[in-house]
């Protein structure tokens, strides 16, 4: 849920293409909390690899992969992602960049890496950037390798689609409005000892 209040004597001011931006603002928040509650789902994964203040490597993620779709139990033949964020990726980036400098670079991997940064597939497992993972005061951040798709590890449950309730504000200084956007959904996981891994591990760069 998300409450903004407007005075009258604020919107008497305002433009119109700020009254406009209030609610794409507002929706803007409440899908990048549902984006940190999903996040939070990385935290019931039994296993979580390699620990804390170690320094990633892209070993750690095609294991992982190999744990989820290989898994002796119940075994994924869907499409497995990795959600890390920046830091950790720039990780995958010094590894595969790490020669240049000492010797030629040709075309290839290494070089568009250097260029554009790392993006696709390590080990089976589509990489996908996100921003609203937490770095803690040792610069540890939480990731996670999972079963992705439908029927995957994680679980989003959309209920009723986002709606908004207003209220007049009469006691407000000049009176004003006071407007709520709200969204109902819930979050879980399926199969988290097979089908969910937590990467915890400190970015070799600062956040500061």
């Amino acid at each position: 849920m998300i409450h903004t209040v407007i005075s009258n004597r604020v919107a008497e001011r305002i433009a119109a293409k700020g009254f406009a931006k209030m609610g794409a603002l507002a929706q803007n928040a409440i899908n990048r909390k549902k984006d940190q509650d999903l996040l939070l789902v990385f935290d019931g994964a039994i296993i979580s690899q390699p620990g804390v203040g170690t320094t990633l490597t892209s070993g750690v993620i095609s294991a992982m992969a190999a744990q989820v779709a290989a898994n002796t139990t119940e075994p994924w033949d869907g499409p497995t992602y990795a959600v890390l964020h920046r830091f950790q990726i720039h990780d995958i980036y010094s590894e595969l960049t790490t020669g240049v400098g000492t010797y030629p670079v040709p075309e290839g991997l290494t070089r568009e890496t250097f260029r554009s940064g790392f993006k696709g597939e390590v080990g089976g497992a589509e990489m996908y950037e996100d921003g609203n993972l937490t770095v803690d005061s040792s610069d540890d951040v939480k990731g996670g390798v999972f079963a992705g798709g439908k029927n995957g590890a994680i679980v989003l449950v959309q209920g009723r689609s986002p709606w908004k309730t207003n209220r007049d504000e009469p006691s407000l200084g000049g009176g004003g409005k006071s407007i709520w956007l709200w969204d109902e959904y819930g979050t879980g996981e399926r199969s988290s000892g097979n089908w969910l891994k937590e990467i915890d591990v400190r970015s070799a760069i600062s956040a500061n």
